[in-house]
């Protein structure tokens, strides 16, 4: 039996930096959301280790929370709706990308 990979999202999560500025990218970047959110539903990591487990899933909540916030930005955004600032969705994206590396790197000790 084969383990299964993490999925690779990197291209998703920079994209989704273009949204945050350019209203135009918005709703794809919306859309990067959902696909990422779903790659890390369908992803089940073999981790023997209960503190490892543990720490993946905790992240995997807070990716969750992160996704959600932005994804909110990007649709307001292009509603032409009040939102976050500019400066929290940088952050929650900057945020989002270290943790995404953090889940790779727990999921495949």
């Amino acid at each position: 039996m084969t383990t299964q990979q993490f999925p690779d999202l990197t291209y998703y999560a920079t994209k989704m930096y273009e949204g945050i500025n350019r209203q135009d990218y918005a709703e794809l970047a919306a859309g990067h959301c959902g696909l990422i959110r779903e790659a890390l539903q369908d992803y089940k990591p073999e981790i023997s280790n209960p503190v490892d487990k543990k720490g993946y899933d905790d992240t995997l909540e807070s990716v969750m929370r992160h996704l959600t916030e932005l994804e909110m930005y990007f649709k307001r955004f292009n509603e032409n709706q009040p939102r976050i600032s500019r400066k929290a969705a940088t952050g929650f994206h900057a945020n989002l990308l270290k943790q995404l590396d953090m889940l790779k790197q727990l999921s495949s000790r």
